[in-house]
């Protein structure tokens, strides 16, 4: 069961380009659930990883706990080598 649920849309500008990113957040039977598209793998800062999936930063959601809103940063990579 949904108890609350958020469409997030936001505008970042890593890795130099301007891209629309969306983010569901939704709290499903106490569990915190994200959902992110899967991005083309992109060279992170260091070039040590390639990014698949990342908010770009901490995004405030509409989702809130104790009368505040939830904040969330996330970032799913994998090795370049």
């Amino acid at each position: 069961m949904t108890i609350t649920f958020v469409l997030y849309t936001g505008w970042t500008s890593a890795h130099f380009a301007r891209q629309k990113i969306t983010m569901k957040a939704e709290i499903i039977d106490g569990h915190l659930v994200l959902t992110l598209p899967l991005e083309k793998p992109t060279p992170s800062a260091s070039g040590k990883t390639l990014v698949v999936a990342s908010t770009h930063g901490n995004q405030r959601t509409n989702l809130e706990i104790d009368g505040k809103f939830v904040t969330v940063g996330v970032n799913a990579y994998i090795s370049a080598k």
